[in-house]
């Protein structure tokens, strides 16, 4: 009911229609809500690492590709010489990809409701 949207006096309401004990339904809706922000926490923690492996992953192909780049041309001088083009455009792409992730985790908080509990 969290993932859709539902606001937890929308859930307490439900849980009592579906017969739920009334002693119970506020602590029920509480927990629901905290195994939603726990899934909500999980998938965050996932997609940063994510995130951050692909910002990773991303600046050592591209300074992998530049430094290639840059001794191939030292080594045979002002003549024709390797340019890295595959992997210093891999490497930005998933540097740019990594790095877009990332911030827009940032932008997203997970919590939306207070403690049902107060």
């Amino acid at each position: 009911m969290y993932a859709l949207g539902k606001m937890p006096e929308e859930v307490i309401q439900m849980l009592l229609q579906e017969g739920a004990n009334k002693k119970l339904v506020v602590s029920l809706a509480d927990k629901f809500y905290q195994d939603y922000v726990f899934l909500l926490s999980e998938r965050r923690s996932k997609k940063r690492k994510s995130a951050q492996r692909n910002t990773l992953l991303g600046a050592g192909l591209l300074l992998g590709g530049l430094l290639l780049t840059f001794l191939s041309y030292l080594s045979f001088g002002r003549s024709p010489y390797v340019v890295f083009y595959g992997l210093t455009f891999v490497g930005l792409v998933l540097l740019v990809k990594g790095t877009v992730e990332n911030n827009q985790l940032i932008k997203r908080s997970p919590s939306r409701f207070t403690n049902l509990k107060q």
